[in-house]
């Protein structure tokens, strides 16, 4: 009997705490892949996201990708690496508002190069491009992911130039 009184005591005297699942890690998977067209990628690329650390419903989260683009029509010439850093906002379980900043690198594969009285003059094959993110992202519990948003994109050259841009994105989270 008195095992029985010392076991209830302990049952109903000790405080349990549990894990609030208001945190966007506890809905959603910290993981994701994705095609994008558009967007960072300039014009199509695959990329790899980590959510980093959650706040409630906001998640730090980063991301890189590979892809290709041209800077003449016809050929797809040039390879896209984009990098991200992103607040992802969550207004629901599946539906979330992101904000980003990164850039883009890219290498032109094939610019010739200026020819200045008969001498080869390298032209650049380097260049960076930094963009913002303002979007919307869908993300279901069966790992289903959409996104949409406009990446204004500015050039770094010695006269920076903004360029309206936007990409949609198809994917999956895990």
């Amino acid at each position: 009997m008195k095992a029985f009184i010392a076991i209830y005591i302990v049952f109903t005297t000790t405080n349990l705490f549990g894990q609030n699942a208001d945190s966007i890690f506890e809905t959603n998977p910290m993981n994701a892949i994705y095609l994008e067209l558009g967007g960072n990628s300039i014009l199509y690329g695959i990329n790899y996201e980590r959510a980093l650390t959650s706040l409630g419903k906001q998640t730090f989260a980063t991301s890189f990708g590979y892809g290709f683009s041209s800077s003449r029509l016809g050929t797809f010439n040039e390879i896209v690496i984009p990098i991200e850093v992103k607040l992802i906002n969550g207004i629901g379980k599946k539906n979330h508002f992101e904000y980003g900043l990164g850039a883009t690198y890219n290498y032109d594969t094939d610019r010739p190069d200026n020819v200045v009285n008969g001498v080869a003059v390298p032209q650049s094959k380097h260049r960076m491009v930094n963009f913002v993110r303002i979007g919307y992202r869908y993300s279901s519990h069966q790992g289903f992911l959409f996104r949409i948003g406009l990446t204004p994109l500015i050039s770094s050259k010695s006269e920076p130039m903004v360029n309206l841009w936007g990409g949609i994105s198809l994917g999956y989270c895990f």
